[in-house]
């Protein structure tokens, strides 16, 4: 009988030891995409006008303001005192506005030169 005993126990350890177990498997979490740091080209002086800043306005102070073709060119319009204009870009002591689009001497505007504006 001691036999049969040690038969079934040896038996019984197998299937034990065969039984499956589970296992907990760590899932990957996710990593944080490395970030590049960013890369600034300084583009050429000659390259590149001088510019305002977006959406920069600028009041007329004289009582009639010349705006021209292009720079130091033919008037096209004129404005008044009070009149308050978006200034695209500036080049030298000229600046370029949206509405009425052209250009207008720097010293005529105000805030933006100390220059006066005498006939310009």
């Amino acid at each position: 009988m001691k036999p049969l005993i040690a038969l079934t126990l040896l038996v019984l350890a197998s299937i034990a030891c065969m039984e499956t177990v589970a296992t907990v498997t760590p899932t990957p979490t996710a990593q944080p995409s490395p970030t590049l740091p960013a890369l600034t080209i300084a583009p050429l002086a000659s390259d590149t006008p001088t510019t305002a800043p977006e959406a920069q306005t600028a009041t007329v102070l004289q009582p009639v303001v010349n705006v021209r073709e292009t720079a130091g060119g033919a008037v096209v319009r004129q404005l008044k005192a009070g009149d308050v204009v978006t200034v695209l870009e500036r080049e030298g002591d000229w600046v370029r506005i949206k509405k009425p689009a052209g250009w207008v001497w720097v010293g005529c505007l105000e805030g933006l030169s100390d220059k006066g504006c005498e006939a310009k």
